[in-house]
């Protein structure tokens, strides 16, 4: 089967579905296996196109910069980018994504003791999805075994992997991550920043040399790659080391000139 020949076919089955035509009867119209069919509507394509349903009207959108604009149409195109480097960065750090049935959801976890950076979150995603996410305060007695001081704030789109291609099963430090293309040409290094160090990261005071710092804590050497190639676009310097025994790279802007431009850019999670 060529290429054609593959999209036409998912073409056919997609535009079946979206009449809510049953999967055996797609089966039974189209020739392919059962198998076939049910990969493409429960997983989205091998030719990594998507169709969505708005209206009733269906829509092809094959390149994920595309699709990010699409999201939110009140949005400028700087503002849907500086949303999803943010989010992306986050995602990196403290969010996973988990299939929910024939969906998919991205959850980001975060702190309770933060509430203007957790507002800021909220914000954020709800700009890149035009959509107020879903807020689950594990703080809060429903009668579970552990409580904790954090919150999650979930979004769920069975189209979630054209954006985040980076999903997969096990930990992100045990697989590879590395940024698409299309998302270089996108990626506003500041707010993928304040996603990262937000997440992982921390400003503090450093009462042995009397000076504020950033500091930033990964297992993932890839993750730790993407951070300091955003540093380095924004001229700011910075250290890496690895503790062994722990496998996690550290990695701190000290020198206070660069700490400095780094809190004007980003800030930090006391808002």
């Amino acid at each position: 089967m060529t290429q054609m020949k593959e999209h036409d076919r998912y073409l056919e089955v997609m535009t079946l579905k979206a009449q809510n035509v049953r999967i055996v009867d797609i089966v039974r119209q189209t020739g392919l296996t059962r198998s076939c069919v049910n990969n493409w509507v429960n997983r989205g394509s091998r030719i990594n196109e998507r169709i969505l349903n708005n209206n009733g009207v269906l829509t092809i959108i094959a390149d994920p910069i595309e699709y990010i604009k699409s999201l939110n149409p009140n949005n400028s195109e700087t503002d849907s980018f500086r949303s999803y480097s943010f989010i992306l960065g986050l995602y990196f750090g403290d969010g996973c994504i988990s299939r929910t049935g024939r969906s998919k959801q991205l959850s980001i976890a975060l702190d309770k003791k933060y509430p203007g950076l957790n507002e800021y979150v909220i914000y954020h995603m709800s700009q890149l999805f035009n959509k107020n996410p879903t807020i689950y305060d594990r703080s809060i007695d429903r009668g579970q075994k552990y409580k904790s001081n954090c919150i999650n704030i979930k979004y769920s789109n069975k189209n979630l992997g054209i954006i985040f291609p980076h999903e997969g099963v096990g930990k992100k430090y045990e697989r590879s991550i590395r940024l698409e293309k299309w998302q270089l040409a996108i990626l506003d290094h500041v707010f993928m920043l304040k996603g990262l160090f937000f997440s992982d990261g921390c400003y503090y005071y450093d009462r042995a040399n009397k000076k504020f710092m950033y500091s930033f804590t990964n297992k993932s050497k890839d993750i730790v790659d993407i951070l300091c190639n955003s540093l380095n676009e924004m001229k700011i310097r910075y250290n890496i080391r690895l503790k062994c025994k722990e496998g996690v790279y550290i990695v701190t802007v000290k020198y206070q000139e660069d700490v400095s431009r780094l809190h004007i850019l980003i800030g930090d999670k006391n808002f």
